[in-house]
């Protein structure tokens, strides 16, 4: 996955799936995992995509 530079700073991001977009947005100090179940089960839910 490319990690493009915003303002000097490098972001992250992962996509999963096909179809509607959520993005899951963290704070300091968690990381894109605390996304990873609701990921999984909302594609469970109808196909939507997400990136975290």
């Amino acid at each position: 996955m490319p990690q493009p530079r915003v303002s000097g700073v490098e972001l992250y991001y992962d996509e999963n799936g096909n179809g509607v977009l959520v993005l899951g947005l963290h704070g300091t100090p968690v990381s894109a995992a605390v996304w990873e179940d609701a990921g999984k089960g909302l594609g469970l839910l109808g196909g939507s995509d997400s990136c975290t």
